[in-house]
């Protein structure tokens, strides 16, 4: 028997690819099969980040929320409203937390699928874990809210 994703509901059935793997593994053992799903590390297919649609309304207030601050900032900045000095500490330690849950993550890969990464492929990890939050992360806001 070959199981498609189709036969449970594919994509259109709602949720991610966790789901997804949750209804095959189901329909596999209410079909008496013993097959198995493995989980292979290496990189398949890509996701386009900006084809997501969000189901959930708190994410969509999330980047509004994240999108309308930009500019409420500024504007504060401009009117005097807000101290230069507590922004750049804001902006800091907000940087640096990002950073640390991107690298985080990073880490936790190369602890369970060994690659042996090198010190350049480390340090530019890094860089891009820094230049995240000025860019990708406000892309990703406006594609949350479609």
């Amino acid at each position: 028997m070959k199981l498609s994703s189709r036969s449970v509901g594919g994509w259109a059935a709602g949720g991610d690819d966790g789901e997804l793997l949750v209804r095959l593994h189901r329909r596999l053992r209410s079909d008496g099969d013993s097959r198995r799903i493995a989980f292979v590390p290496d990189l398949v297919c890509r996701t386009q980040a900006l084809q997501f649609r969000p189901r959930r309304l708190l994410d969509r207030a999330a980047a509004l929320i994240e999108l309308v601050g930009l500019p409420a900032v500024v504007a504060g900045v401009a009117l005097g409203a807000v101290s230069l000095p507590l922004l750049a500490l804001f902006l800091s330690v907000s940087v640096v937390l990002s950073a640390l849950v991107s690298f985080s993550a990073f880490a936790v890969e190369e602890l369970n699928f060994p690659r042996r990464a090198g010190a350049r492929e480390v340090a530019r990890f890094l860089l891009v874990a820094v230049a995240e939050n000025f860019g990708a992360r406000q892309v990703a806001a406006v594609s949350r809210l479609h």
